[in-house]
């Protein structure tokens, strides 16, 4: 098995892209803000279900996302 050597130029994820600062900026911003969007939408459809809440056994309810993932 060979492994590369310290000198040459070659890293592990030769294929990935190199990413200038401002394009990682960017993609951060653009990152956090769908990050947001998704949040803000769990944090929604959360409350919704907590509000239907009528008695113990419904908090149960809370532990499932709407997709069905725990």
């Amino acid at each position: 098995m060979n492994s590369p050597s310290a000198t040459q130029q070659s890293y592990p994820h030769q294929n990935d892209p190199i990413w200038s600062r401002s394009e990682k900026l960017i993609a951060r911003k653009a990152f956090d803000a769908a990050l947001g969007r998704e949040l803000h939408e769990v944090i929604q459809e959360t409350q919704k279900m907590a509000s239907q809440i009528q008695q113990s056994s419904d908090l149960w309810d809370l532990e499932h996302l709407p997709d069905g993932t725990p």
